[in-house]
């Protein structure tokens, strides 16, 4: 995107707000300023914006309606977004009511044709951050990247084809007439997915609680990036394999590629934090995956699966910056020094993999969702020349952050030479 056409992008987007009244600007105010110094002024919790509205709202003692909710989110979405932007355009002292008045005033679209502001500083970036997407891209990609994440991510699900199926109509191919219908029931507009097959895509943003239909209760898909989709399915494994998704997190990748083993054959999700090994469970379950196990102790799951594994599914902690849209609070908890200490982890999680695979014939897919090399291509390079292995048919998975699109992931799957 050129600098030409952005402050044209901002105006639309701040067009497309929801009304606020003062019940909602209160909320918006108290989350914003609440999140600031639990979560991004405190190295020591890392809880995502998402996850943190999420428990917010739940918590909260006075109930708030569906379309206030919406409308509260959309606004920290967008000041969170717009928060270095902000930053050098307000007055000191700082504070999100001083920053929410300069959202709110007349001059904030005007101010992006002031030249004299850091390109970083219009794309609401830190420089910090912004310097390392332009040094691995160039200033033409390294804008683009960083202007698709100052637009809210598009929503796209996965149907689960352990309980549904797709047809094909008129060469398109679509999903489940049933589901299908559920959804313009509900007034929303989907599409089937460019390049996902099992994927669908809302073309505009659907209101109401998404996660109330019975389709979703039932199983019938997930909430998924198209990219997420394609990496998943990066994991072939036929039934009657062993597979381990040893940074498993809730189990979105394995709810991906379980589908493939027919429930037949074994799967292991294995993650540092208890609570999203409950998430997982509980999704398995509604999915109808049968044939899966949940472990925290990486010890025990040593002793059991030494040398085992036909697949290790290995979607590493990264810096999160082929994603940032959907989490915008990310660009604001980035450093260097925190982007070296993850690179570490992700060759020590590579290191340990090994202890799983099977010698004869077993894989390893490697992911993140950064557009960062030295997270992508340079690790598992770095891996590779160290233990032997190869990029299997010498080409990897990448996909950029893109309008209205998928977002930023990478994948490699690793052989033994």
């Amino acid at each position: 995107m050129l600098k030409s056409q952005m402050p044209m992008l901002k105006l639309i987007q701040k067009m497309n707000l929801p009304t606020l009244n003062a019940n909602r600007q209160s909320y918006v105010l108290k989350i914003l300023e609440n999140f600031d110094q639990e979560h991004i002024n405190n190295p020591s919790r890392n809880i995502p914006l998402d996850l943190y509205l999420r428990y917010f709202f739940l918590n909260e003692k006075q109930k708030v309606d569906s379309l206030d909710r919406e409308a509260i989110v959309e606004y920290v979405y967008q000041l969170m977004i717009y928060k270095g932007y902000l930053n050098a355009i307000c007055r000191k002292p700082m504070s999100w009511q001083t920053r929410f008045r300069a959202f709110m005033g007349p001059d904030f679209e005007e101010q992006f044709k002031n030249d004299n502001l850091p390109l970083h500083v219009r794309l609401s970036f830190p420089k910090d951050l912004f310097d390392e997407i332009l040094k691995a891209h160039g200033p033409k990609h390294a804008e683009e990247i960083c202007s698709v994440q100052d637009e809210r991510g598009v929503l796209t699900v996965r149907t689960n084809t352990i309980k549904t199926t797709r047809t094909d109509v008129n060469n398109c191919i679509l999903i489940l007439h049933q589901l299908m219908h559920a959804f313009k029931q509900n007034g929303w507009k989907v599409q089937p997915t460019e390049f996902a097959p099992n994927g669908i895509k809302f073309i505009q943003k659907p209101h109401g609680n998404f996660f109330q239909m019975k389709e979703y209760k039932y199983g019938h898909f997930e909430v998924q990036d198209e990219a997420s989709q394609l990496l998943s399915m990066r994991v072939d494994a036929k039934p009657g394999d062993i597979v381990l998704d040893y940074c498993g997190g809730s189990g979105g990748k394995t709810l991906g590629f379980a589908p493939f083993m027919h429930n037949k054959g074994q799967i292991y999700i294995h993650d540092i934090r208890k609570s999203v090994l409950i998430q997982a469970k509980q999704r398995l379950k509604r999915a109808g995956v049968q044939n899966c196990q949940v472990h925290h102790d990486k010890q025990k799951l040593k002793e059991i699966l030494k040398g085992k594994c036909d697949w290790v599914m290995l979607d590493v902690p990264c810096t999160g910056t082929g994603v940032m849209r959907r989490n915008p609070d990310m660009k604001w908890k980035f450093s260097v020094e925190k982007m070296r200490e993850v690179i570490k982890v992700q060759e020590l999680l590579l290191n340990e993999s090994l202890t799983f695979l099977n010698k004869k014939g077993g894989k390893i897919v490697y992911c993140t969702c950064s557009v960062l090399p030295e997270e992508n291509l340079l690790q598992v390079m770095k891996f590779c020349d160290k233990h032997g292995f190869e990029i299997e048919n010498g080409s990897h998975f990448t996909t950029f952050p893109k309008s209205r699109g998928m977002d930023g992931f990478f994948s490699a799957t690793l052989v033994p030479k």
